[in-house]
């Protein structure tokens, strides 16, 4: 009880002789009128040698050369073997005679992601199975339709499939605007709910999980088909 009250008594000796120190500010002793009333602040003009009379006269009379060009050498000398060439214009789409066509096809021989020299821009060669006509040309069966591999993805565990696309389509001078499409089995459908299952009994779905997706194929005895637009 001692300790609370001396500590009590303590706080109220340094609270009672407290006192406040009175700041004297010289800048509002100057300022302030004894009316406590503001001066009035009157602003000093800045004067801009610039754009005084004098300046201005000086440089009156003064000749300027005006439309200066800046000549880029780099410029003028690369594009000097372009100064002759003919650009295709632009001609635009007329969307009025638009109609989708079923272009059919098979491939030459079997295709297959399975193998390892089978890359992205690798040539694949179709034969047409039935005429086609486009753009006011006109093709037989048994035309070898040339193509290039747009994208392949290999397969991989999870059941996940590997796809192969295919495009650039030419026939002779033309290009075919058209991509192929060609996937491997799906077996990621069944694959992922049985191993989550699976591991509800002691992690068996482990066992499940490494099971791959089917390889993409092309086989030379089946017909392919895909729509293509025509505005001929």
């Amino acid at each position: 009880m001692r300790k609370y009250l001396c500590l009590f008594l303590i706080m109220m000796f340094f609270y009672g002789n407290s006192s406040y120190a009175i700041i004297n500010d010289d800048f509002a002793d100057k300022t302030l009128n004894k009316n406590l009333k503001i001066h009035e602040y009157k602003n000093n003009l800045i004067i801009d040698d610039l754009i005084t009379e004098n300046f201005i006269q000086k440089y009156k009379n003064e000749n300027y050369k005006q439309n200066i060009f800046i000549i880029d050498d780099f410029a003028n000398k690369n594009l000097a073997e372009y100064k002759n060439e003919k650009f295709i214009s632009y001609i635009p789409l007329n969307f009025k005679n638009f109609q989708k066509i079923n272009l059919k096809l098979k491939p030459e021989k079997d295709i297959t992601t399975k193998d390892k020299n089978l890359k992205e821009g690798s040539s694949i060669n179709f034969v047409l199975t039935e005429d086609f006509s486009y753009n006011n040309k006109y093709y037989k069966k048994g035309t070898i339709l040339k193509s290039k591999i747009e994208n392949i993805s290999q397969n991989h565990a999870f059941g996940i499939p590997a796809n192969l696309e295919l495009g650039n389509f030419k026939i002779d001078n033309t290009t075919i605007d058209g991509i192929l499409k060609i996937q491997g089995a799906d077996r990621s459908i069944w694959v992922i709910p049985a191993g989550y299952i699976g591991c509800c009994f002691f992690g068996a779905g482990i066992l499940i999980f490494p099971v791959r997706g089917g390889h993409a194929k092309l086989n030379k005895n089946k017909i392919y088909n895909f729509s293509i637009n025509d505005f001929s």
